[in-house]
């Protein structure tokens, strides 16, 4: 709806005491044929009737202009007031000159600018003591029904980005408590059939065994998969898991993650092969246990494997202390 200002009431407001204040007033041709004398009240968002006047209300000049347009929007739909017009004090009419300007900026309404959605994707990564997996769903609506996808939907217009990722995933896996990290946006005009969506990316690393899933939702199957023998994904979603992916391989070079994912006694075996399925290249034995064991963060067990048929090994924990003042590792 368009803003009219009104300059012949100026005068009026100013005779009425109000230099600082906003005046709804009615159009006399289209409102008055039905006795609109009604001041409003911008605290009960009533409508009270008063004599010989065609004055429907003043707002404090320091309200909001979203909120006085969204108060007007809200009068043009009442029968008796199909067309509103701006009566501004020379101070408000300043205001809203600089708003008009600004407006004057752009090739679309401003509006246009607030027709997108938003949406969260959780990329969860899990280890199985063999392999990285990613945990996808088949999508039970429309669009890409059938196909299969990183647990993901839209965001409640009140809910926060990282509350909206958390219930996301507890809705279409059931999983709860997993720690998500941002990762990046992604907002190529055409990404969703359905219309402008810009979507939020969360990473996650979990110890497989420690989680039961399960399907929820519009979500049909809940499915780990070999992050190196993927199905083919709904949207865009093969390129926000290989953002994430590169976030994670990031992580893992540059401080000691994944530790949760390996017993709480461990080989340098075993710590080997978690890294060398995080970043999905193979280490050489002797370099990387030296790497390992200068971080300071390892502490040698005066314990052995036992039920092994080779010679036992060595066992190793995490030292969380030394965590703090660890440096990246390199491959």
């Amino acid at each position: 709806m368009k803003l009219h200002i009104s300059q012949s009431l100026t005068a009026r407001i100013y005779q009425a005491g109000w230099r600082s204040n906003l005046v709804l007033t009615a159009s006399i041709d289209t409102c008055f044929e039905r006795n609109p004398r009604f001041l409003f009240d911008p605290v009960g968002l009533s409508m009270t009737p008063i004599p010989n006047s065609w004055v429907l209300g003043i707002l404090p000049s320091n309200w909001e202009l979203k909120l006085i347009v969204k108060i007007t929007r809200r009068l043009s739909k009442m029968q008796y007031c199909p067309y509103i017009c701006l009566c501004f004090s020379s101070k408000l009419i300043g205001m809203m000159s600089g708003r008009q300007s600004v407006e004057s900026y752009y090739s679309i309404e401003i509006d246009e600018f607030f027709k997108s959605a938003f949406s969260v994707d959780c990329v969860v990564f899990g280890f199985d003591n063999e392999k990285l997996k990613l945990l996808l769903i088949r999508r039970g609506a429309e669009p890409f029904l059938g196909d299969y996808a990183v647990p993901g939907d839209l965001v409640y217009p009140n809910e926060d980005l990282d509350v909206a990722a958390k219930r996301v995933l507890k809705e279409l896996t059931t999983l709860t408590d997993v720690y998500l990290e941002q990762v990046q946006s992604f907002g190529k005009v055409d990404r969703h059939p359905f219309g402008r969506v810009i979507t939020i990316s969360y990473y996650s690393l979990i110890k497989i065994n420690d989680y039961d899933l399960g399907a929820a939702n519009w979500a049909k199957e809940a499915k780990w998969h070999a992050v190196d023998d993927l199905p083919r994904l709904a949207f865009d979603h093969q390129e926000i898991v290989n953002a994430c992916l590169d976030r994670l391989r990031t992580d893992v070079l540059n401080k000691p993650i994944g530790f949760e994912l390996l017993p709480e006694k461990f080989t340098l075996t075993q710590l080997q092969s978690l890294y060398e399925a995080l970043l999905g290249t193979a280490q050489d034995t002797r370099n990387f246990r030296k790497r390992m064991l200068s971080q300071g963060i390892l502490v040698e067990l005066d314990e052995r494997q036992d039920g092994v048929a080779h010679r036992p090994a060595k066992l190793y924990r995490f030292d969380a202390k030394g965590n703090a003042k660890a440096g990246a590792y390199k491959s």
